[in-house]
């Protein structure tokens, strides 16, 4: 929390006073995949991952009327010598979960990050996972345009329609089925893609992504649909009436410093 909350608290401290006075300027945050979604052996993490969400989110709708905008990253994993130390001593759990999706380069997750703070933009996502992931998890968080939260809107809509698709290494009821097992005429091959298990490693089957959006396990270890296609249209209006009042709460914060401008003035003249 002190390095990754704190040391993200201090430096915007320093610099917010001078971009409200110049009436312009630019504020990134880097939180995580992670601070989106909570995942094993990631409880201090995720923790302090999330706190920065919360400040971002709080810190725009401050410093927006001063034409100042803050920018938040969820990068995901990122071949950097930070991450190669991580997985010294990642739990066999987090590390399976972890190589479910694929490792980014620095560079394109930097040019990334710039390109979102120079647009403006408030969340900043890598490729088509991180924008699902981005638009899911969404909630009330401030958006940069109506195109924009149009298209999480949309998005969250479009998923019913996905309702009832078939997904690779599913069967009818979406149970994940593991692949078939072929006999080599001799051992493994254990390269770095590999996909035969670790000796000694868990019994792991492979599946897509769209398995997990498309069933859920309930309590009988049986899978179930996701919300139907009225219940999801009905997350993509939340998320609409969720903009109407972020832009009621930009009213009220300019309207506040709009009388609290008359009152100064007033009390010079006075």
């Amino acid at each position: 929390m002190s390095v990754n909350y704190l040391g993200s608290v201090y430096p915007s401290r320093a610099v917010i006073t001078t971009m409200k006075e110049r009436r312009v300027g630019r504020i990134v945050f880097v939180s995580s995949q992670a601070g989106q979604l909570g995942l094993f052996g990631f409880t201090a993490y995720s923790s302090s991952k999330f706190a920065i969400r919360g400040l971002a989110e709080a810190l725009q709708m401050e410093v927006k009327p001063y034409n100042v905008y803050v920018t938040v990253a969820y990068p995901p994993d990122t071949d950097t010598p930070g991450f190669a130390e991580e997985n010294k001593t990642k739990p066999l759990e987090t590390r399976l979960i972890s190589e479910t999706v694929s490792v980014c380069k620095p560079e394109q997750v930097a040019k990334q990050i710039v390109k979102d703070a120079i647009q403006g933009n408030f969340n900043s996502s890598i490729g088509s996972d991180g924008y699902m992931l981005s638009s899911l998890t969404c909630g009330m968080a401030p958006v940069t345009s109506i195109t924009e939260g149009l298209q999480q809107s949309r998005f969250r809509t479009s998923l019913g329609k996905s309702e009832g698709l078939m997904a690779p290494g599913s069967n009818q009821l979406g149970q994940v089925v593991a692949p078939p097992v072929t006999q080599d005429a001799g051992p493994p091959s254990r390269g770095p893609h590999s996909t035969h298990p670790r000796p000694g490693a868990p019994e792991r089957h492979h599946c897509s992504t769209l398995v997990f959006l498309n069933c859920r396990p309930t309590w009988h270890g049986n899978p179930q649909w996701l919300p139907s296609t009225t219940e999801v249209v009905t997350m993509g209006l939340f998320r609409t009436i969720a903009l109407f009042y972020l832009g009621s709460f930009d009213s009220i914060v300019r309207r506040c410093m709009m009388q609290r401008a008359k009152s100064e003035v007033a009390d010079k003249t006075a």
